[in-house]
């Protein structure tokens, strides 16, 4: 009998790992990587999957080493996730997500970049 309720808590320790909550990611829907936008201002929308809680770090033209809060462009709170940037010079832009807890700490992993034209 001892050796059949092993079985069962191990069959249920294998279920329980298997439904833990999945990682949060994220994703830029617009602009498209490497898309022709037209001066003065790009919609940035992400979509994201397993977050709902926290906010989204958007950098525009900031190299990876320099993505603190102080160089954001802007942040975006869950549901919200679509905001209008003004970018007045021609040229090729990077802009890249991350998502953040609320004491602004990083979500390993949920990060997106995208880089597009403008002209």
């Amino acid at each position: 009998m001892k050796s059949k309720y092993l079985a069962l808590a191990i069959v249920g320790l294998g279920l329980w790992s298997c439904t833990d909550p999945k990682d949060p990611t994220i994703k830029i829907v617009t602009p498209a990587n490497w898309a022709d936008v037209a001066a003065g201002s790009v919609v940035l929308q992400v979509q994201t999957t397993d977050f709902s809680a926290g906010h989204i770090h958007v950098w525009l033209d900031v190299p990876d080493s320099n993505r603190v809060d102080a160089n954001t462009k802007a942040q975006l709170t869950y549901p919200n996730l679509t905001v209008t940037l003004s970018i007045p010079d021609t040229g090729i832009h990077i802009l890249a997500v991350e998502g953040a807890r609320a004491d602004h700490s990083d979500i390993a992993g949920m990060v997106d970049e995208v880089q597009f034209h403008v002209h």
